[in-house]
């Protein structure tokens, strides 16, 4: 039995309790009313019987003046002992009332706690459910392979990027570095820059990025189109979803062969293709620091 139970048939207890011995004083009352009355008319009777003399009669009014400030000392005595028999019954009273009222104030009390943490429920499950329902339906951009060009005097990284969302992203800003890797070793690292479009959802869109040969050197340039290095690009992606959050993802993009002759825009130049690495591929919200 829950304590909630326990003080309500405590509260109903109490006041049965006190309905009962309140019962119990007016019977006693009744009965105490109805002797005396009894003993009255036994007298009043006994005297219309009796003709006293004169002598008699002056004793008989002597002991009827005795009776009656006896009987009425013992009234006084009754009403005092009714006046405290009553203010012991008022204080029951009075407790089982402050009780009742005490127990009401802890259901309130109960009430009201149950009903916050009833709101706090529900303003929980409608977070959630806005977080859900954001996360079904905002953007997510996805970049899983591109491609490495070497121009006469420029290289171009163009990646394949993709909103696998069900809303449009925002295009916000594109950051990357890359650098060689030969014999285990690397081999300095530089920062190509570019830019990349908004993307509708379902849709596919490419992130094209550039750097002059001559800042990478003429001997790493040569050991991008020869077999002897391979080039690694970590490209960082910033974006707004439908709902105004700033969204990011990072990706690491290998060179998977040999740069090739290849035609680009009817120009003959070296291409490579660039392959993301499942790990080093992550996305999340923008934090505030």
């Amino acid at each position: 039995m829950s304590d909630r139970d326990w003080f309500f048939f405590s509260a109903v207890g109490l006041a049965l309790i006190a309905g009962l011995v309140f019962a119990g004083s007016i019977n006693h009352e009744r009965q105490r009313t109805g002797h005396y009355e009894s003993a009255k008319e036994q007298y009043d009777g006994a005297h219309e019987r009796v003709a006293p003399s004169a002598a008699v009669r002056q004793s008989l009014i002597a002991d009827v003046e005795s009776y009656r400030q006896e009987w009425r000392e013992e009234q006084d005595l009754f009403a005092q002992r009714d006046m405290a028999k009553w203010a012991w019954l008022m204080m029951l009273a009075s407790f089982a009332g402050v009780s009742i009222t005490a127990v009401g104030v802890v259901f309130v009390a109960q009430t009201l706690v149950a009903t916050r943490d009833a709101v706090a429920a529900a303003n929980r499950t409608a977070d959630e459910a806005k977080r859900i329902g954001e996360a079904q339906t905002r953007g997510y951009l996805s970049c899983e392979r591109g491609k490495l060009y070497i121009h006469e005097k420029t290289i171009w990284f163009e990646l394949s990027l993709m909103n696998r969302g069900q809303s449009p992203l925002i295009a916000d800003t594109v950051t990357a570095s890359f650098f060689l890797i030969h014999d285990f070793t690397q081999l300095g690292t530089w920062s190509p820059t570019g830019r990349y479009s908004s993307i509708s959802a379902g849709e596919t869109s490419f992130c094209r990025l550039h750097i002059m040969k001559a800042n990478v050197g003429e001997e790493n340039t040569t050991l991008m189109e020869s077999d002897a290095a391979r080039v690694a690009l970590h490209v960082n992606f910033t974006w707004r979803d439908v709902f105004g959050t700033e969204m990011w993802a990072s990706y690491v993009l290998l060179q998977k062969a040999p740069p090739a002759l290849e035609a680009v825009d009817e120009v003959i130049v070296r291409a490579a293709q660039l392959e993301a690495t499942c790990i080093a591929a992550y996305w999340g919200e923008q934090k505030d620091t």
